[in-house]
Formats: C-alpha cells, structure tokens, sequence
C-alpha cells in the first residue's frame, strides 16, 4: 500500500504468479490440472477525499469566471 503523500499518481499493476510442474507422466496419464485465476482491486475511496477535491474543482470554477466578469 502506498501512503498519502503519494497520491495522484498512477502505478503499473502488481503481477503476481503461483505455478507448479505438470510431468510427463502426468500428461501421458491424462490427469486433471487445475487452474485459479483471480483479480483483486483496491481504491481507497473516502467521503473527505471527495469534499477535498469538490472543494478545489469549485474554487478554480469561481477562479475562472470572477477572472471572465
């Protein structure tokens, strides 16, 4: 997890693999091999993150159009 002072930035995803070996005389023997794949997604998303960024969307809105009147 990366903290507060990092955000805003976009990172590439984290890829991690499990894997073991089939052996050929598995495959000759036809045995059933399973396979798990799952994706897990996390956002920190808080009520005071939203009122930080609402707040500053309008005061550059009021920016901009006290700058046109």
């Amino acid at each position: 997890m990366r903290g507060h002072e990092e955000e805003g930035r976009i990172y590439p995803p984290l890829l991690m693999l499990k894997y073991g070996e089939v052996t050929q005389e598995d495959i000759e023997a036809n045995v059933e091999v399973s396979l798990t794949f799952s994706i897990e997604y996390e956002m920190e998303n808080s009520v005071s993150h939203a009122i930080e960024v609402g707040h500053k969307f309008l005061s550059f809105y009021l920016l901009c159009f006290t700058s046109v009147s």
